[in-house]
C-alpha cells in the first residue's frame, strides 16, 4: 500500500462515525473510571492511566500515517516537478 493509500485509509477510520463513537465511549469508561477509583488503589490508578495512554497512541499513530502519507506526496510532486524541469531543459 502506497503511502498515499495508507493516509487515505487512515483518514476515512478517524471520519468513521463508529469509529469516533467507539474511541470517545472508551475514552470516558477509563476517565470515568479513574475518576471512582480508590485513592490508595494505586495499581488501579496506574493501569487505568496506561490504557489511556495507549488509546490516545493509536489514535496518534493513524494520525501519523494521515501526515506522513500528506508528506511524502508533497516530496513526491516536488521531485516530479523538477523532473518536468529537466526533462525540459534537456529538450533545448
Amino acid at each position: 500500500m502506497s503511502p498515499e493509500q495508507r493516509a487515505a485509509e487512515a483518514q476515512h477510520v478517524l471520519e468513521n462515525p463508529l469509529f469516533k463513537a467507539a474511541f470517545d465511549e472508551m475514552r470516558a469508561g477509563i476517565i470515568n473510571q479513574i475518576h471512582i477509583v480508590a485513592v490508595n488503589d494505586v495499581e488501579t490508578q496506574h493501569e487505568l492511566v496506561l490504557m489511556l495512554q495507549l488509546l490516545e497512541s493509536i489514535k496518534g499513530r493513524i494520525e501519523q500515517h494521515i501526515h506522513t502519507g500528506s508528506f511524502e506526496k508533497q516530496q513526491l510532486g516536488i521531485v516530479d516537478s523538477w523532473r518536468e524541469k529537466i526533462a525540459r531543459l534537456k529538450q533545448k
